[in-house]
């Protein structure tokens, strides 16, 4: 159900981006960091569209791509309270996954969930991702606008032409995905033995213990997402061949 209380919440959110516009005209980088904050506050729905749009360097400017970049890996997620090592331990106790000990802050903070390293009784070192409290509500409020609002773009024949109604429908689908530790977990198992033979090294952490609120998987070292697309918008113009 659409909520006209959140449409009015997540506007007044976006209003100082309005009064901020002449900072566009003198620092473009500067402004879009801002309009970053202020998505960061808008909730999970917006940071993802936010992170998607930092991976089309081919469709917006790098200083957006470079702002929003951001988001994928350092989300305060103000709109929320967060959830604490002693709530993650209690939840995983009450699901009969026992820890020998977990870090008291977070090691990483999405917008739909946090990550917190931790060791199992066996001396297994894992890493906790637990969703955030009431993130499922926040986005079914945000999608069913985002709906709302292609199916409205559909009755233009122009907008229709894009395939926005469309578009829409599978951005919401991923986004729900992404609460579902049970569908995350399959991908982890399938993307293990499809790369198991491979020639190159590719490793995938494996999916230890599922509960609906939280996903034990082992720790895996690795690159940021934000490090590759910055390392590659900064070797891509060395590659290109200077006119003769």
């Amino acid at each position: 159900q659409a909520s006209w209380w959140r449409l009015a919440e997540v506007v007044l959110t976006m209003l100082p981006v309005v009064f901020a516009w002449p900072l566009w005209l003198l620092d473009p980088s500067s402004f879009w960091s801002f309009v970053a904050a202020r998505v960061d506050y808008c909730g999970p729905t917006f940071v993802k569209l936010a992170q998607w749009m930092a991976t089309r360097r081919d469709i917006f400017p790098e200083s957006v791509c470079f702002a929003f970049g951001d988001l994928h890996n350092q989300v305060a997620a103000r709109w929320s309270t967060g959830i604490t090592s002693s709530e993650v331990e209690a939840a995983l106790r009450d699901n009969e996954v026992a820890l020998r000990s977990i870090e008291p802050e977070a090691h990483a903070s999405g917008s739909i969930a946090e990550v917190f390293f931790a060791v199992l009784e066996d001396g297994t070192d894992v890493a906790v991702k637990c969703l955030r409290p009431g993130v499922r509500a926040l986005l079914e409020a945000d999608l069913a606008w985002l709906l709302r609002f292609s199916a409205w773009a559909d009755g233009v024949e122009q907008l229709r032409m894009l395939g926005v109604r469309q578009a829409t429908e599978d951005f919401c689908e991923h986004v729900q995905m992404q609460t579902d530790f049970e569908v995350e977990a399959s991908h982890l198992r399938r993307f293990r033995a499809n790369f198991s033979e491979g020639p190159e090294s590719i490793r995938f952490p494996n999916p230890i213990h599922v509960t609906p609120e939280a996903l034990v998987l082992s720790r895996e070292t690795g690159q940021e997402l934000s490090q590759v697309f910055r390392v590659g918008s900064e070797i891509a113009p060395a590659n290109v061949a200077a006119p003769a």
